[in-house]
Protein backbone atom coordinates (compact mmCIF):
# COMPACT_ATOMS: atom_id res chain seq x y z
CA UNK A 1 0.00 0.00 0.00
CA UNK A 2 3.03 1.98 0.53
CA UNK A 3 3.61 1.93 -3.51
CA UNK A 4 0.22 3.56 -3.84
CA UNK A 5 0.93 6.65 -2.08
CA UNK A 6 4.47 7.37 -3.41
CA UNK A 7 2.56 6.95 -6.90
CA UNK A 8 0.13 9.17 -6.02
CA UNK A 9 -2.98 6.90 -5.88
CA UNK A 10 -3.97 8.19 -2.61
CA UNK A 11 -7.42 6.73 -2.94
CA UNK A 12 -6.01 3.54 -3.46
CA UNK A 13 -3.57 3.85 -0.25
CA UNK A 14 -6.57 5.01 1.72
CA UNK A 15 -9.02 2.47 1.34
CA UNK A 16 -5.82 0.12 1.93
CA UNK A 17 -4.75 2.00 5.17
CA UNK A 18 -8.67 1.76 6.21
CA UNK A 19 -8.82 -1.81 5.34
CA UNK A 20 -5.57 -2.68 7.50
CA UNK A 21 -6.97 -0.92 10.51
CA UNK A 22 -10.46 -2.74 10.00
CA UNK A 23 -9.08 -5.97 9.94
CA UNK A 24 -6.38 -5.66 12.28
CA UNK A 25 -6.36 -3.08 15.06
CA UNK A 26 -8.98 -2.49 17.88
CA UNK A 27 -11.09 0.39 18.85
CA UNK A 28 -8.69 0.00 22.14
CA UNK A 29 -5.57 0.19 20.21
CA UNK A 30 -5.70 4.22 19.35
CA UNK A 31 -6.65 6.26 21.99
CA UNK A 32 -4.88 10.04 20.40
CA UNK A 33 -3.10 11.36 17.86
CA UNK A 34 0.52 10.29 18.72
CA UNK A 35 -0.86 6.77 18.69
CA UNK A 36 -1.74 6.97 15.18
CA UNK A 37 1.98 9.05 14.10
CA UNK A 38 3.74 6.29 15.60
CA UNK A 39 1.73 3.65 13.65
CA UNK A 40 2.36 5.43 10.48
CA UNK A 41 5.75 6.03 11.73
CA UNK A 42 6.46 2.24 11.83
CA UNK A 43 4.59 1.78 8.59
CA UNK A 44 6.91 4.38 6.64
CA UNK A 45 9.67 1.95 7.67
CA UNK A 46 8.79 0.19 4.26
CA UNK A 47 9.74 3.07 2.50
CA UNK A 48 13.06 4.29 4.22
CA UNK A 49 15.86 2.96 1.92
CA UNK A 50 13.71 5.16 -0.65
CA UNK A 51 12.84 8.57 1.22
CA UNK A 52 13.98 10.15 3.88
CA UNK A 53 11.47 10.34 6.12
CA UNK A 54 11.15 13.34 9.09
CA UNK A 55 9.10 12.80 12.06
CA UNK A 56 7.79 16.07 14.04
CA UNK A 57 10.50 18.11 11.98
CA UNK A 58 10.18 21.56 12.67
CA UNK A 59 9.96 23.77 9.64
CA UNK A 60 8.21 27.14 9.59
CA UNK A 61 6.45 28.11 12.17
CA UNK A 62 5.63 24.64 14.14
CA UNK A 63 6.14 21.37 13.70
CA UNK A 64 5.23 18.74 10.92
CA UNK A 65 3.76 15.71 11.91
CA UNK A 66 5.89 13.86 8.83
CA UNK A 67 7.18 14.16 5.71
CA UNK A 68 8.67 12.18 3.09
CA UNK A 69 11.11 13.40 0.44
CA UNK A 70 12.63 11.17 -2.33
CA UNK A 71 16.43 10.10 -2.61
CA UNK A 72 16.47 9.81 -5.78
CA UNK A 73 17.44 13.09 -7.78
CA UNK A 74 15.11 12.54 -10.63
CA UNK A 75 12.21 11.92 -8.01
CA UNK A 76 10.55 14.97 -7.61
CA UNK A 77 7.26 14.59 -5.68
CA UNK A 78 7.91 15.45 -1.35
CA UNK A 79 4.59 14.40 0.65
CA UNK A 80 3.62 16.21 3.68
CA UNK A 81 1.20 15.30 6.16
CA UNK A 82 -0.62 16.16 9.17
CA UNK A 83 -2.81 13.67 11.43
CA UNK A 84 -5.53 14.89 13.60
CA UNK A 85 -7.63 12.74 15.58
CA UNK A 86 -11.10 12.54 15.87
CA UNK A 87 -12.81 12.02 19.33
CA UNK A 88 -15.68 9.63 19.25
CA UNK A 89 -17.77 8.20 21.41
CA UNK A 90 -20.10 4.35 21.08
CA UNK A 91 -22.81 6.80 19.15
CA UNK A 92 -20.81 8.20 16.78
CA UNK A 93 -18.75 5.09 15.44
CA UNK A 94 -22.26 3.97 14.22
CA UNK A 95 -22.77 7.04 12.46
CA UNK A 96 -20.84 7.02 9.39
CA UNK A 97 -22.32 9.95 8.28
CA UNK A 98 -21.55 12.03 11.35
CA UNK A 99 -18.22 10.08 11.80
CA UNK A 100 -17.24 11.23 7.88
CA UNK A 101 -18.40 14.66 8.45
CA UNK A 102 -15.89 14.93 11.74
CA UNK A 103 -13.22 13.36 9.88
CA UNK A 104 -13.62 15.47 6.90
CA UNK A 105 -13.60 18.65 9.06
CA UNK A 106 -10.49 17.35 10.96
CA UNK A 107 -9.24 16.94 7.45
CA UNK A 108 -9.65 20.47 6.45
CA UNK A 109 -8.11 21.92 9.94
CA UNK A 110 -4.74 19.86 9.32
CA UNK A 111 -4.43 21.20 5.74
CA UNK A 112 -4.93 24.81 6.93
CA UNK A 113 -2.66 24.40 9.55
CA UNK A 114 0.12 23.09 6.91
CA UNK A 115 -0.54 26.03 5.10
CA UNK A 116 -0.62 28.64 8.02
CA UNK A 117 2.37 27.54 9.90
CA UNK A 118 4.64 26.94 6.69
CA UNK A 119 5.35 23.41 7.12
CA UNK A 120 6.56 23.00 3.67
CA UNK A 121 9.45 25.76 4.20
CA UNK A 122 11.72 22.80 4.82
CA UNK A 123 11.90 21.69 1.71
CA UNK A 124 13.63 24.10 -0.22
CA UNK A 125 16.56 22.57 1.15
CA UNK A 126 16.19 19.71 -1.35
CA UNK A 127 16.63 21.45 -4.54
CA UNK A 128 14.91 18.22 -6.68
CA UNK A 129 11.50 18.57 -5.07
CA UNK A 130 9.42 20.08 -7.39
CA UNK A 131 6.37 19.44 -6.41
CA UNK A 132 4.59 19.39 -2.49
CA UNK A 133 1.93 16.92 -2.12
CA UNK A 134 0.24 18.35 1.39
CA UNK A 135 -1.69 15.52 3.22
CA UNK A 136 -3.97 16.26 6.14
CA UNK A 137 -5.43 12.64 7.67
CA UNK A 138 -7.67 12.15 10.13
CA UNK A 139 -8.62 9.27 12.42
CA UNK A 140 -11.16 8.33 14.27
CA UNK A 141 -10.96 5.25 15.91
CA UNK A 142 -9.94 2.86 12.60
CA UNK A 143 -11.96 5.16 10.29
CA UNK A 144 -9.84 7.22 8.50
CA UNK A 145 -10.49 9.79 5.84
CA UNK A 146 -7.45 12.22 4.02
CA UNK A 147 -7.58 14.78 1.86
CA UNK A 148 -4.51 16.64 -0.37
CA UNK A 149 -3.63 19.76 -1.92
CA UNK A 150 -0.64 19.76 -4.33
CA UNK A 151 1.48 22.94 -4.47
CA UNK A 152 4.59 23.91 -6.92
CA UNK A 153 8.21 24.87 -6.25
CA UNK A 154 9.79 27.44 -8.58
CA UNK A 155 12.88 26.28 -10.60
CA UNK A 156 14.78 28.42 -8.16
CA UNK A 157 13.94 26.35 -5.02
CA UNK A 158 11.36 29.20 -3.71
CA UNK A 159 8.23 27.98 -2.71
CA UNK A 160 5.05 28.80 -4.41
CA UNK A 161 3.06 30.61 -2.21
CA UNK A 162 -0.54 29.44 -2.59
CA UNK A 163 -3.52 30.17 -1.05
CA UNK A 164 -6.05 27.98 1.11
CA UNK A 165 -8.82 27.37 -0.99
CA UNK A 166 -11.49 24.51 0.36
CA UNK A 167 -12.48 24.01 -2.61
CA UNK A 168 -8.82 22.66 -3.95
CA UNK A 169 -9.16 19.86 -1.89
CA UNK A 170 -9.28 16.43 -3.02
CA UNK A 171 -10.86 14.19 -0.48
CA UNK A 172 -10.01 10.12 -0.33
CA UNK A 173 -12.33 8.36 1.85
CA UNK A 174 -12.21 5.00 0.63
CA UNK A 175 -15.36 2.81 0.57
Amino acid sequence: FLMDLIDGRLDSFIQKLRRYLLQCTSVKDFKNESHYHTFVLGAFLGIHATHDVHSNKESGLGFMDMVLVPRDTQATQAILFEFKHVPTDSKTRKDLKQLSKHARAAVITGLKQIHLRGYDQFLAHYPAVQQVVKIGVAFANRWVSAGSITTSVRSDGALVQDTFQKKEITFYEGS
